[in-house]
């Protein structure tokens, strides 16, 4: 019988032979960290694009019943409406120019529907602040700072317990946890659960009803200074991307305007002139010629769809900037007219920078109409490209 003698030697050899070196080792480590890295990486993506996908979700279902609520409201009769607004004595809101009441049943709805839809949907509690018996303007109003998530306060009070002009109601068990959060709040001694519309980070969303500043961000900062200004697309087509193009047979029918651009001003390239007939309709309406009956001017960003005719534009411009200010403070009413929009629904996104003015901003009229944080480009810009709405689906064109 043959045996193996093992020897000192051998078994070092033994050893060597089933061991590694450092360098391998080493080797092996880093290929474990990369491999965790990219691991990680791809984990953090499909994490990020889980999250946008749900905050898409919840974007669209908002917007949904939106859109059914306002075609439903679009459907409401307001003519009865009108007719008593039309005896109402406007002196009595300290308007006593152009005409004591409104002058025509047309500007009257328009009015009505405005005021209406506006109490419809609030984006802050000065337009509406009682649901169901419960005033809730004392709360928002009496903090140190108005919280960020008042218009998705809001918003949930009016899909859940407003007016659902025909269309389908919705309550609470319509939406998850993962797209509603609530803070206890104190009503009159009693304190309630506030529910309000978040994102996939947690964050609330914002809801901007007439985002006119996105369009017209130049507008001025009062109720008063509001005029018919150049419409820009650099910040609203990022966020409403389904913004009405140009008229273009406006555009080949003129070869005057053949090379149109957004600052200018119809045919004569310029902004109309006071008291001179810059549209050539026969009447020195003192006002630029942009979007108006009789222009030249092919931009759609400047009408209003709740104003086609310009019937109440036109109301409004025949009064001096005073009286303008005491009708819009009447009437609870602050827009730029002659000016497009679409209700947003919008979540800051992953990096959490809305880059806009709050829906309710305190400080100026204009900046809680979406008016971005800075005019200066790409400062303004970078903050909007994440930005996920119910218009854009995400601003980075995903």
């Amino acid at each position: 019988m043959k045996t193996t003698t093992v020897t000192p030697a051998t078994r070092r050899h033994t050893a060597l032979r089933f061991g590694f070196t450092l360098v391998e080792i080493l080797i092996v480590i880093m290929i474990m960290v990369l491999l965790m890295a990219i691991a990680a990486a791809a984990f953090g993506n499909f994490i990020g694009t889980s999250k946008e996908k749900a905050t898409l979700a919840t974007i669209s279902k908002i917007d949904k019943i939106l859109q059914q609520r306002r075609e439903a409201f679009d459907r409401m009769d307001f003519s009865d409406a009108a007719r008593r607004l039309q005896t109402v004595d406007l002196t009595n809101i300290g308007l006593t120019s152009p005409e004591s009441q409104i002058p025509n049943r047309q500007v009257a709805e328009i009015i009505v529907r405005k005021q209406r839809f506006q109490m419809a949907f609030p984006q802050r509690v000065e337009e509406r602040s009682v649901f169901n018996g419960v005033n809730y303007y004392s709360y928002f109003t009496g903090l140190a700072q108005r919280p960020n998530y008042e218009s998705a306060a809001l918003l949930y009070l009016a899909i859940t317990q407003g007016e659902s002009f025909g269309a389908p109601t919705v309550d609470d068990d319509a939406f998850s946890a993962a797209e509603v959060a609530s803070i206890p709040i104190d009503i009159g001694g009693s304190t309630i659960d506030l529910k309000y519309f978040i994102d996939a980070w947690g964050q609330p969303l914002r809801f901007y009803r007439w985002p006119t500043s996105l369009i017209k961000p130049q507008e001025g900062a009062t109720a008063s200074s509001f005029r018919v200004q150049v419409p820009t697309r650099e910040f609203s087509s990022m966020l409403i991307p389904s913004l009405p193009d140009f008229d273009q047979e406006s555009l080949r029918s003129s070869p005057s305007i053949a090379n149109f651009e957004p600052a200018s001003f119809g045919k004569d390239g310029s902004a109309g002139v006071a008291g001179a007939d810059d549209d050539n309709n026969g009447t020195t309406d003192d006002v630029t010629e942009m979007g108006w009956p009789g222009s030249d001017d092919p931009e759609p960003l400047n009408r209003d769809p709740d104003d086609p005719s310009f019937r109440f534009a036109v109301y409004l411009f025949g009064m001096t900037a005073a009286e303008r200010t005491t009708f819009r403070a009447g009437f609870r009413l602050y827009f730029p007219e002659a000016t497009y929009h679409t209700p947003l629904i919008l979540s800051a996104g992953p990096d959490r920078a809305l880059g806009l003015h709050e829906p309710n901003d305190t400080t100026s009229v204009t900046h809680r109409l979406a008016r971005p944080l800075s005019l200066t480009t790409p400062d303004s810009i970078a903050p909007l490209v994440d930005n996920i709405t119910n218009l854009n689906q995400r601003t980075r064109g995903n």
